[in-house]
């Protein structure tokens, strides 16, 4: 179930009373999302606000739904991240991905996608994996979207 204020929140770049504490509102120059020994850093020199959610269990929560770990969003430059941190599993991680973008996008269809999934370990070869044919199931659905899977990346707003 996605929260109730998430609209809101994210329309006044502040964490409402009532809560469930998944937002924290910043200007950082390298934002970092961190879970089990895996991060995700974006680089914002220009200090520009971010909204950071926990997305899983906090954002969106319950049983039904698979979702990522974090979502990013920078209003000022209309870009969003959503992020999915792995020791491995790549495959999961893009389902992930997938979904909480398919249950998002249309509160916040004017952002540009980004979507990440930072793997510890076994990342994909894409030239000689089968299994890449879910990245390539993820770009024809969302065209909008850029999607990459790595162990670090080098993102700037």
């Amino acid at each position: 179930m996605i929260c109730n204020g998430f609209l809101d929140c994210h329309l006044k770049r502040l964490k409402l009373s009532g809560c469930n504490d998944c937002l924290k509102v910043t200007n950082e120059s390298r934002p970092t999302v961190k879970e089990n020994n895996v991060s995700y850093t974006i680089g914002n020199k220009s200090k520009i606000t971010v909204l950071k959610y926990k997305v899983d269990n906090g954002l969106i929560s319950g049983v039904d739904e698979i979702r990522c770990d974090y979502l990013m969003m920078f209003p000022d430059c209309m870009k969003s991240y959503y992020i999915e941190l792995k020791s491995q599993g790549w495959k999961k991680a893009l389902n992930q991905l997938s979904n909480t973008y398919r249950l998002l996008h249309k509160e916040i269809y004017e952002y540009t996608p980004h979507l990440r999934a930072v793997i510890k370990s076994n990342v994909p070869n894409t030239r000689y994996n089968q299994e890449m044919k879910t990245l390539k199931g993820i770009r024809s659905n969302y065209p909008k979207a850029t999607l990459r899977v790595g162990s670090r990346f080098n993102d700037e707003v």
